[in-house]
């Protein structure tokens, strides 16, 4: 597999435009599997039976993202080892000979510094968690940027704890072992915030409008007050989170109904006419109110009118 590997490596480097005209095929297969797989994932998150909504158009987009952000990610983690490379051989000495001193003649002070390490870890992992979920990912900017961060921070959490394992006594090995293991967690835990941060970034920006376009046209449909979250959308189709709610009588509560999954065309966000309509029908009503209320300011006044006649003629 490794000779394999760095054949393919060496033809690359020798003619790249030769190389690539000859596995042309296989370069745009890549992408369209890659399109096809992400759209099975998030069509089955739902459902099974939305796969029946598959979309083949769509897949070559889809497989050219993950692409180019797996290319972002591979060129900020190579960019990040080149900056780490430290060629200096008396820095290194020096560095070996202070973590020998440390590490072999204090026993207890490789446990501080791994238990130290790990709460500033765990610290700024958890702070990062809350800035992805609170701020979002807008941008590739932010990506790259979390990216680096959460690799620069594994980088220099996973060096300390490998040099406490090296110099370590013998006692202290299983437990740094479990630490090692222990440590991974929190860097899951912003990977996973990572994906999900990109995912809404690529399935609905903030910075677009057209989700009011969607939220008219449900409620017009349903004729009722909703919540609507997108959960996946291809060329085609919109795959809706559709929760339902209406106003207690107290009118400082609200009642919410199950959510249920809905799928309109995806035309629906570009077409306005659906908030025309509620707005022309909620000037309407609104007008209804204002001539009912001043119906009722006029009989009001003719009662009164009519009284004091009533008492001046007695």
């Amino acid at each position: 597999m490794k000779s394999k590997l760095s054949e393919i490596q060496k033809e690359f480097k020798s003619n790249p435009v030769l190389f690539i005209r000859e596995n042309l095929s296989l370069i745009i297969i890549v992408p369209t599997l890659l399109g096809g797989l992400w759209q099975v994932v998030e069509l089955s998150r739902l459902s099974f039976s939305f796969l029946r909504f598959f979309s083949i158009s769509q897949i070559v987009p889809d497989g050219l993202l993950i692409i180019i952000v797996t290319i972002i990610i591979l060129l900020v983690f190579l960019f990040y080892i080149k900056i780490l490379k430290v060629e200096d051989a008396e820095k290194i000495n020096e560095n070996d000979k202070f973590l020998k001193e440390h590490f072999e003649r204090k026993r207890p002070f490789s446990i501080y510094i791994i238990v130290f390490l790990i709460l500033i870890y765990c610290t700024i992992i958890i702070f990062n968690l809350i800035a992805i979920y609170k701020f979002k990912i807008n941008s590739i900017f932010d990506l790259i940027m979390t990216i680096l961060f959460t690799i620069m921070v594994s980088t220099i959490a996973f060096s300390i704890i490998e040099l406490a394992s090296i110099r370590a006594r013998s006692e202290y090995k299983e437990n740094i072992s479990i630490l090692k293991g222990l440590i991974t967690i929190p860097l899951l835990f912003t990977c996973y915030s990572l994906l999900i941060g990109f995912h809404d970034m690529y399935i609905f920006p903030k910075e677009l409008t057209n989700m009011e376009n969607i939220k008219c046209y449900v409620e017009n449909s349903k004729n009722v007050n909703v919540k609507i979250k997108i959960k996946y959308l291809n060329d085609k189709y919109i795959f809706l989170d559709v929760t339902q709610y209406d106003f207690k009588e107290n009118k400082t509560d609200t009642l919410f109904f199950p959510s249920k999954y809905q799928i309109i065309s995806f035309e629906t966000i570009l077409d306005e006419s659906s908030c025309l309509t509620l707005r022309k029908e909620k000037l309407r009503i609104q007008d209804s109110i204002k001539f009912r209320i001043q119906q009722n300011e006029l009989r009001a006044k003719k009662n009164l009118i009519l009284l004091d006649s009533i008492n001046s003629a007695k």
